[in-house]
């Protein structure tokens, strides 16, 4: 007898006879008197049983209870500790069972009021159509990512959420646990955000018609202002109309039918359709023609309109101006009558000559000079030093005197650029070119000269620059190189100034260019340097621009191509030039056929001047030419000789278009009025598009009637592209100071003025556009007083021309406090002096709230996560060891800087191939938990587990947890309830299998055997008259006969399958898996005889003296449709008929 033997014969045994005994009694089937003696010694065994299982279950019990308790604590203060709201939530109800600190403050609610309450009945959700689809999603996917709704707080408050939510398990019941992020103010900010766009759109677009409309009306000031609703067909006429036409408002045409009637019924037919067409055309157009007045007298009119649509497109009104030119035409007809070829040349190209004879005192102007001047030719004209005195700008005097005497005193020629002020105080630019006469003793006796009318030329280069200038402080990150160099007749030049830029094109920063002026040509290769860059240089002596294009060898050793713009400003001995490189080595590959033909195109518009032709025109229309310069080469590509030969060559080069819009209407009317100008589009005989301006005078040969007609027709096709790229310059720069979100700003050179804010001022400030303009102190009364100082310091770089940024606060007149984020750069001329600053001012308020918030956000996670019982890290996309938490460093010892220097997975996981087992394992399972054996740096080898979760970013965290205590509890468990197990299925009496053993083993061989088709034998062996035994020898020896019974056995079966079992009281159940009914029935033949080889004495036995056992056997091959049961009733049924033939036999029945 082994202590374990007894205690499971005084726990097992009683209990599963308790069981079976009240089991039989709640069905009902219980029908055996149960003896006193039995029932006491039952319930005295039972009693001890279970104190003692209770005794080893509440040791168990507290390892278990002590292992939850510690998760259980390690879960509730992650989950108190959360600073989002959280909750955990019955599935079925919604019921509230738990909720954290955060959960109270975020909804308003106290403790008592949430708990034990469901979501519904608290308010939570917003709609019952978000509660049903978060319920819906959450029953059939398990879990709920950034679900997206509105909910109502305790005080009422609607607030955005975004609701995550898993369910979980606890204690058997299916739970939800939600974690809420508060997204209110992200989402109150994005519909503030786009209210305000709409609102800025709305007066944006306002603003811009009516600042059209009073633009146009201030510049038709004296002439007649009139608006055409398109939608309505109906005309608006302005003031002016009787001074000009002698018609009241009231008596004005109000339709363009009606305007059309008072046109010059002489006029051809082609210039009334060419103003009907532009109109059909929705274009902007300017058109000279008579009308008739309401004297009935013509009147000449210049009619210049404005087409204007709505934010869809949609054309709505013209709006135009009428101007009284009859004075002009007038005298424009009497000079065409006077004017030679050559004075039309001249008048094409704004020249004007003049000739003074010093020994005479006596001086000449041309037509043309008085007319650069602004001055009538009939008047007297002023002496040199007059004209010196009165018309040179202030500015330029002491150039031009200087160049005057020079030329006094050396006799050598001068060539100056300088500004005239007019009578009228219009200022323009000329180019004055001068020579003089020496007399045999090298005396000045005569000066002349010519002085050419560069404004559109100058006026178009300095609106560039300007343009330029702006757009350098918004687009100041653009990847190009500027700078500003002198350049000397030698070729030599002097750097003045070289932009930041010039490092990314170059790979030298401008201090490396500046300080050796041979850098940037060493790099450049020497065929480039003769070929495109020295005469570059020549071409900026003479045209004052070039583009050029060469290669470069940049720092890195790599071969870029550069494109270079630059323009030149002649000065006193030298040319100031201004230059902007790009580089364009990845365009320059799909380029170079292109360039060649460029090159080619460039050399001939380089040389072009003008072509001026005479020919007559007879009244049938048919023409002659009379004479072609040679200048027409290079306007049309075609010598002289080519168009005298074949005077329809010229024709057929004009674009249709242009010929019967423009050039058929023009020779009609520079017949009838003498003179006329127009441009058009020409193919060159190189097959390019290109712009021509033509000047036309006519007079009547009644010799030869016919008319002779003399053109000047120039190349202006460069003055185009410049025109477009100014226009497209400005209009850049327009859209984007005016649509920023940010304040774009210009201001004086002292600061102390502002010549422009943007509209966006109002917006961000607070404050009208007006007031600042009227007053520009208040700019600094509005910044916040702990800033001021800051500012004013930041003011002093800014006026030192320094580019300077300054981050500061501004009071707005409502009293919020708005960041500011601000940056100026200078706009300096060529000699480096402050003209004015340019700046871009950015509202920073959400950013610096977002990062006071972050900083804070960032403090509580480091608290959080150096206090939550977990293990943390964090590493970057290429790998590396970021950050470690506090618990990481107490379980394994090491720090972030130690890990450093080492190789986490090496000093964590020495041995390779277990390291590449858990690497594997790793990345195969994001987000899931997987257990590892993990040393420590003492060198301690414990049991952790692992999750990763891989970001976005390519970024991951690692979650980890010591578990060598939760594992011990889990063996310790596992090796009670195996025991547990044991217990259940042993007879504490003989130590065999007892009735439930016997039950599963024989329904697993059953399942078994059924799936093999193999037979299945079982043997109730019943000892023969064990009453009278016990009833004999005691119930002891009654106890002590049943172990050594079934120990027989036992040894009498050889496989580990067969079984041998307690059934009942005196029966045993022997279970032969694989046997047939001929070894059953030799097992049963060895086991009667190894029972009547113990010889134990049974001297009442009316068989024989001793122990002898009857056997019941039953052999079948298991089937699905058939039970077990079926089998043991044969077997039962066997055991009977051997005991009713006389005991100490056996039977075998097959099934």
């Amino acid at each position: 007898d082994r202590p374990q033997s007894r205690f499971c014969l005084l726990v097992v045994k009683p209990i599963l006879q308790l069981s079976k005994v009240s089991r039989a009694i709640a069905e009902g089937e219980f029908d055996q008197q149960i003896p006193i003696r039995f029932q006491v010694y039952e319930l005295e065994t039972m009693a001890q049983s279970f104190n003692q299982m209770a005794q080893r279950l509440q040791t168990s019990f507290e390892q278990v209870r002590a292992a939850l308790q510690e998760s259980e604590a390690k879960f509730t203060k992650i989950f108190q500790y959360s600073p989002d709201p959280m909750t955990i939530t019955t599935l079925a109800e919604g019921r509230i069972i738990e909720v954290n600190d955060s959960f109270l403050d975020f909804y308003g609610f106290t403790l008592e009021e949430t708990v034990g309450r469901t979501t519904t009945e608290l308010s939570f959700w917003h709609s019952d159509e978000q509660r049903s689809l978060f319920r819906e999603q959450l029953r059939r996917e398990g879990t709920v990512d950034n679900l997206e709704f509105s909910i109502k707080t305790a005080a009422g408050e609607t607030k955005t959420i975004l609701l995550s939510a898993e369910v979980i398990d606890l204690d058997g019941q299916a739970c939800v646990l939600a974690i809420r992020r508060d997204i209110s103010d992200r989402k109150l900010a994005e519909r503030l955000q786009q209210e305000r766009f709409t609102l800025q759109q709305r007066y944006l677009t306002e603003l811009t018609e009516w600042q059209n409309r009073y633009e146009a009306a201030g510049q038709a000031s004296g002439q007649i202002l009139y608006e055409w609703d398109i939608n309505a067909e109906r005309i608006t006429w302005g003031p002016n109309t009787k001074e000009i036409l002698g018609y009241t408002i009231a008596e004005m045409p109000q339709t363009l039918d009606g305007w059309m009637e008072l046109l010059d019924p002489n006029h051809p037919e082609i210039l009334r359709s060419e103003i009907e067409n532009v109109i059909a055309q929705d274009d902007s157009y300017l058109a000279e023609y008579r009308i008739r007045r309401k004297d009935r007298t013509y009147i000449w009119i210049e009619d210049k309109c404005q087409f204007f649509s709505d934010s869809s497109g949609e054309l709505v009104r013209v709006i135009g101006f009428i101007a009284d030119i009859s004075d002009r035409k007038l005298a424009e007809a009497k000079l065409r009558q006077s004017e030679t070829a050559l004075l039309a040349a001249q008048r094409i190209a704004h020249v004007g000559s003049w000739e003074a004879d010093l020994d005479n005192l006596t001086s000449s102007w041309s037509e043309g000079l008085f007319r650069i001047f602004g001055l009538d030719p009939n008047q007297p004209k002023p002496t040199r030093a007059e004209m010196l005195q009165q018309f040179v700008h202030p500015d330029d005097l002491d150039r031009v005197q200087q160049a005057d005497n020079r030329t006094l005193a050396e006799g050598a020629p001068y060539q100056i650029d300088h500004r005239i002020i007019r009578p009228d105080g219009s200022i323009r630019y000329v180019e004055a070119r001068g020579e003089v006469t020496l007399n045999d003793q090298g005396k000045v006796v005569r000066l002349f000269g010519t002085v050419l009318d560069i404004t559109d030329r100058k006026q178009l280069e300095l609106a560039l620059q300007a343009s330029e200038a702006k757009l350098n402080g918004i687009l100041n990150d653009a990847i190009a190189s500027i700078l500003s160099f002198r350049l000397f007749p030698d070729h030599t030049w002097q750097y003045d100034y070289f932009s930041a830029g010039c490092e990314a094109i170059f790979g030298y920063t401008p201090a490396e260019l500046m300080a050796d002026h041979a850098l940037w040509l060493s790099r450049v290769p020497p065929e480039d340097q003769q070929a495109i860059i020295f005469p570059a240089f020549d071409k900026l002596f003479t045209e004052q621009i070039a583009h050029k294009e060469y290669r470069f060898q940049h720092k890195d050793g790599s071969l870029h191509w550069i494109r270079s713009t630059a323009i030149a400003h002649r000065e006193a001995d030298y040319w100031r030039v201004t230059a902007v490189d790009t580089d364009i080595t990845e365009r320059k590959r799909l380029e170079m056929a292109l360039q060649a033909t460029q090159a080619k195109l460039s050399d001939i518009i380089d040389s072009a001047i003008a072509s001026i032709s005479s020919f007559h025109v007879f009244p049938d229309r048919t023409w002659k030419y009379d004479y072609v310069s040679s200048g027409c080469e290079s306007v049309f590509g075609y010598s002289s000789q080519e168009l005298m030969a074949n005077p329809d060559l010229w024709t057929t080069g004009v674009l249709p278009e242009d010929y019967e819009t423009v050039l058929v209407p023009l020779y009609e009317k520079v017949l009838a009025e003498r003179a006329a100008t127009a441009e058009y589009r020409f193919q060159h005989k190189d097959g390019n598009l290109r712009w021509i301006s033509v000047n036309l005078s006519s007079r009547w040969d009644a010799a030869a009637n016919s008319w002779v007609v003399t053109t000047v027709a120039t190349d202006i096709t460069d003055r185009k592209q410049l025109n477009l790229e100014l226009q497209q310059s400005e209009e850049r720069l327009r859209e984007i100071t005016d649509n920023i979100r940010d304040v774009f700003f210009v201001e004086t050179a002292d600061t102390r003025q502002t010549l422009y804010i943007s509209p966006a001022y109002e917006e961000v400030y607070g404050y009208s556009r007006d007031r600042l303009y009227q007053q520009p102190q208040d700019w600094m009364e509005c910044i916040h007083p702990d800033d001021r100082e800051h500012v004013l310091a930041t003011l002093e770089k800014q006026q030192l021309g320094r580019k300077t940024a300054k981050e500061y606060r501004i009071l707005r007149p409502d009293g919020s406090i708005r960041w500011i984020f601000s940056r100026t750069f200078p706009i300096c001329d060529e000699s480096g002096q402050i003209l004015r600053h340019v700046g871009i001012s950015e509202d920073v308020t959400e950013q610096k709230t977002v990062e006071e918030t972050l900083l804070k956000q960032r403090e509580m996670l480091r608290t959080f996560f150096d206090h939550v019982p977990v293990m943390l890290s964090f590493f970057s996309p290429n790998g590396q060891l970021i950050w470690v938490n506090q618990e990481f460093e107490t379980v394994l010892g090491w720090s972030v800087e130690q890990l450093r220097e080492h190789d986490l997975m090496v000093e964590l996981y020495p041995d390779p191939e277990y390291r590449r087992q858990v690497t594997n394992t790793i990345e195969q399972a994001d987000r899931s938990w997987r257990d590892f054996k993990t040393r420590t740096r003492s060198g301690k080898v414990i049991d952790t587990t692992w999750a990763d979760i891989k970001l976005s970013d390519g970024s991951n965290i690692g979650i980890g947890q010591d578990i060598s205590d939760r594992k011990k509890t889990i063996l310790a468990l596992e090796e009670a309830n195996r025991e547990l197990q044991h217990l259940a299925n042993l007879d504490g009496l003989t130590q065999i299998a007892n009735r439930r053993g016997f039950d599963e083993h024989l329904q697993r061989e059953w399942n078994r055997l059924t799936r093999e088709a193999a037979p299945l034998s079982l043997l109730l062996c019943d000892i023969d008259h064990f009453k009278l035994y016990n009833d004999t020898y005691g119930h002891i020896a009654g106890d002590q006969c049943l172990r050594h019974i079934a120990r027989a056995i036992a040894e009498t079966l050889k496989r580990p399958a067969d079984l041998v079992s307690r059934y009942g009281g005196e029966e045993f159940a022997v279970i032969l898996p694989n046997t047939a009914a001929e070894g059953a029935t030799q097992v049963a033949e060895f086991i009667q005889a190894k029972v009547q080889q113990l010889q134990i004495d049974h001297g009442r036995s009316p068989i024989v003296p001793y122990i002898t056992v009857s056997v019941g056997i039953a052999t079948t091959i298991p089937v699905q449709q058939v039970l077990p049961d079926a089998l043991v009733a044969l077997a039962d049924e066997a055991l009977y008929q051997a005991k009713a033939q006389g005991r100490n036999a056996y039977r075998l029945y097959s099934l």
